[in-house]
Formats: C-alpha cells, sequence, structure tokens
C-alpha cells in the first residue's frame, strides 16, 4: 500500500468515527445519519470500513457475530 493510498483511507476513517461519536438528539437526525452511513456502505472509497459501517447501521448482537442471540429477560 502507498503512503498516498494510507493517507486516503485514513481519511475515510477518520470522518466514520467523527459521525459515529455523534449522538443525534431527533429521530429525523438519526435517520440522516443512518442514511449517510448506507450511503458510504454503497461507496467503494469505504469498502476498507465495511464491517464497522455494517455494526453501525445494524448494532444488534446478531448482526455483529453473524448468529441469532435471545435476549436476556427483564429485570423484575
Amino acid at each position: 500500500m502507498s503512503t498516498g493510498n494510507a493517507e486516503w483511507m485514513g481519511a475515510e476513517r477518520q470522518e466514520v468515527f467523527a459521525e459515529a461519536l455523534r449522538h443525534p438528539e431527533t429521530a429525523e437526525e438519526r435517520a440522516a445519519q443512518q442514511a449517510k452511513f448506507r450511503a458510504w456502505l454503497n461507496d467503494p472509497h469505504y469498502e476498507h470500513l465495511r464491517p464497522m459501517l455494517e455494526r453501525l447501521i445494524d448494532p444488534t448482537p446478531a448482526a455483529v457475530n453473524g448468529t441469532a442471540t435471545s435476549r436476556l429477560p427483564a429485570a423484575s
């Protein structure tokens, strides 16, 4: 990998991390953030970040590890 490629990949990583750390306050902001993650998921420039983007779009345990998990019972 060339230095230019490493810098380019680092810029996308920083952009995704910055957006992931932002916590939307409204449903509309959350929808816009999810749309951004989905757009990046379909952009070849972000291919190296695909696993992280998939988790940001669907953070359920099944999406993370690829298996269905049972939910813990509600506290009584």
